[in-house]
């Protein structure tokens, strides 16, 4: 059997540097408090612009994607509900939207009234915004990815000083 080494987790400047499948240290990333619960399972995905097609040649090109980075992250009471807020808050802007608009729709079909518009509007909005929330990371974006190694800004400097050194 080889001798596989666990995936390895340091720092680099302001930068959190991941190896796919690495466990973070049982400290919140953000605010270095203690974690409550299991780690969250994060994946994190580059999003090139263009389109599929495009991704792909550039992926072929680069060669140094190989894929998606997963990593096993802690999070304090706080910032493990802060998203369920977030999601929550989007989910009353697009019930208000749809009420809204269902109230305010017009009786003649050819007058649309301002309310009516902003409450499909905002219930439009809310929706994207909910769908991004669920699909991003809101916590911790990449910058880069190097093999199945991703460097990710958003992890608070207390957790990083707890890393030890920067790598240089």
């Amino acid at each position: 059997m080889g001798g596989a080494t666990e995936p390895a987790v340091s720092r680099e400047g302001k930068l959190l540097v991941l190896e796919h499948g690495v466990t973070l240290p049982a400290r919140c990333v953000i605010c270095n408090k203690p974690h409550s619960g299991e780690p969250v399972k994060m994946k994190f995905i580059r999003f090139g612009k263009g389109g599929v097609v495009d991704r792909m040649v550039q992926d072929a090109l680069r060669s140094g994607y190989t894929g998606p980075v997963t990593a096993y992250v802690h999070l304090c009471d706080f910032h493990r509900a802060r998203k369920m807020w977030v999601l929550l808050i989007c989910a009353a802007v697009i019930l208000t939207g749809v009420v809204g608009g269902i109230c305010t729709s017009p009786k003649n079909p050819n007058l649309v009234s301002g309310m009516f518009v902003f409450f499909l509007v905002s219930a439009f909005l809310g929706s994207w915004f909910f769908m991004m929330v669920l699909i991003y990371n809101i916590y911790l974006s990449p910058t880069r990815f190097e093999d199945r190694v991703v460097y990710l800004k958003g992890a608070g400097k207390a957790f990083l000083d707890g890393l030890g050194q920067p790598k240089s």
